[in-house]
């Protein structure tokens, strides 16, 4: 889970947060098992263990809160770049 919290708090772009979150899955002890339920085809046959569940629900939490960081921040950056100075 630490990894998974460094990425989430630590990037600044969804493109930086996917290649962290995919770092960190390839690198973790339960890898396997999370490549395969983001690379299946029938998530119906997949029985998730509640400890997993669970942490897949915090992870969601955590990303969204991240997502509307990012885009409340890029939005102050657009304004802050669209504004015309006067003389």
């Amino acid at each position: 889970m630490k990894k998974f919290n460094e990425a989430v708090t630590s990037k600044d772009n969804i493109s930086k947060l996917a290649q962290a979150l995919l770092d960190a899955l390839a690198t973790g002890n339960k890898a396997e098992f999370a490549l395969d339920i983001l690379y299946s085809e029938d998530l119906t046959s997949i029985t998730v263990p509640e400890y997993i569940r669970n942490g897949l629900e915090w992870l969601e939490n955590k990303l969204l809160q991240r997502q509307q960081e990012i885009q409340l921040t890029q939005g102050e950056n657009t304004e802050v770049s669209g504004k015309v100075e006067d003389d």
